[in-house]
Order: structure tokens, then C-alpha cells, then sequence
């Protein structure tokens, strides 16, 4: 393609707009901005539980769950394997691999968890 007189290819075009040629990442989430009190406390847990799960199989915590799907599962809070498979991105195997870890923390809290007060998080 010409432009100008010069010639660009569509991938430089693209990468002229500062995205690589891979595709761009999506933006960071805050999920302490994103969830309600209640929600992010049990995400923070499923993030602990995800972690020990990863280090314990050598894997990236990524490929057990991402954030976005802690988060769906904070929200949706399921009570079975079915309701798991529910989340966005959680299918069949993620389910019946990673459900009974799943259930048992969120049955745990029995549907709530503990939420720091303000005056808890000003005095760390």
C-alpha cells in the first residue's frame, strides 16, 4: 500500500498505532474497584487458593483460573460443579478438575466472608 509516496505494510500501519502485532492487552482490572466488599474478600481467597494450587502442580496460576473468572465465581458464588461451569471460561475439565477445592472454600464461607472495616484497613 502507498501513502504518501512511501510504501506500509498493514502490519507496520498497525504497529504505528502503538499495538503490537501479537494484539494488544486488555486493559488491567482493579478488582478491589470492580467487586463489592463481600466479593473481593472471597476473590482475595480464591486468589490464595489458586496460588497454593498452582505452586503445588508447577503450573502459572493463570492456567489453573484467571482473575476474570475468580471474579465470576466471587459474584456468582456457585454451590455445585454445574453452577461452576456456569462462569464465563469455566468448562467441563476446569470444573470437575478444580470444582471440589472450589466448592469446599466457598461452602466454607458458608455464602459470606469476613469484610475488613475502613477503620481496619487505616491502622495497616
Amino acid at each position: 500500500m502507498e501513502c504518501g509516496g512511501k510504501r506500509y505494510s498493514a502490519r507496520r500501519r498497525f504497529l504505528s498505532r502503538g499495538v503490537s502485532a501479537r494484539g494488544a492487552k486488555p486493559p488491567k482490572v482493579d478488582y478491589k474497584e470492580v467487586l463489592n466488599p463481600a466479593d473481593f474478600a472471597l476473590f482475595a481467597k480464591l486468589r490464595d487458593w489458586r496460588k497454593a494450587t498452582a505452586e503445588g502442580e508447577g503450573v502459572p496460576v493463570y492456567s489453573v483460573f484467571t482473575n476474570e473468572q475468580l471474579a465470576g465465581i466471587a459474584v456468582k458464588r456457585p454451590d455445585t460443579v454445574a453452577g461452576l461451569r456456569e462462569v464465563e471460561g469455566v468448562g467441563e475439565a476446569k470444573a470437575k478438575k478444580y470444582g471440589a477445592g472450589l466448592l469446599a472454600i466457598l461452602s466454607d464461607t458458608g455464602g459470606t466472608v469476613d469484610v475488613p472495616s475502613e477503620a481496619d484497613e487505616t491502622h495497616r
